[in-house]
């Protein structure tokens, strides 16, 4: 039996490979060692960003090789006290109406505004998945960005973080395809008063 090398293994396989690996390293190496591995890449449609981790560099080869329909997966960071960079980073090079297979979107220390306004501008329909955990602590401005998009989207699993305090007047969705939440870093009074507004 004669020995296989990467880039004669079959497309599939190679994806499958590719699911285990950075969007940086992908992009940046992998999609270089030969011409059928970047006609390979150029077909992924699997693609994770994590804007957290990305050097401004990372973004402009992305921006200029991966069709953004082929994008699965959003991921925005930011410190505590270092001041977030990731959504003009990302508004800067992205036309957001190019983003329509996202199953996963994430936000971890970033501002509710900056969330707000990037539903504002990105198809949510088909998301299954939605991480908040935002750094100011105001909690009506959260929910009153989660339930529009729960109400459009399909999400099955939703966690939040910082969630400081609960406005009866802010309306859970009636219907939704909602299987799992996660309230982190929350009363036991407030857990109490969220499941009494939103039970009925």
């Amino acid at each position: 039996m004669s020995n296989l090398n990467l880039p004669d293994l079959p497309v599939e396989l190679i994806h499958r490979i590719l699911d285990f690996l950075s969007s940086s390293f992908i992009l940046g190496s992998f999609r270089s060692i030969c011409s059928r591995l970047r006609t390979t890449v150029d077909t992924y449609d699997r693609f994770e960003l994590d804007f957290g981790s990305l050097q401004n560099s990372d973004v402009q080869l992305f921006s200029r090789f991966v069709q953004l329909a082929n994008v699965i997966s959003l991921k925005f960071s930011t410190g505590y006290h270092g001041k977030s960079q990731c959504s003009q980073l990302f508004f800067s090079y992205f036309d957001t109406r190019q983003f329509t297979r996202l199953r996963s979107i994430s936000f971890s220390k970033i501002r509710a505004a900056e969330i707000r306004r990037f539903f504002e501008q990105i198809s949510s329909t088909n998301l299954v998945s939605l991480t908040m955990d935002v750094y100011d602590r105001d909690s009506d401005d959260v929910l009153a960005i989660i339930c529009p998009v729960i109400t459009r989207s399909m999400i099955r699993k939703l966690y939040i973080n910082n969630l400081d305090y609960i406005n009866p007047t802010v309306s859970w969705p009636i219907q939704s395809t909602l299987e799992q939440l996660t309230i982190q870093d929350c009363t036991l009074v407030n857990i109490v008063l969220f499941f009494a507004i939103h039970s009925n």
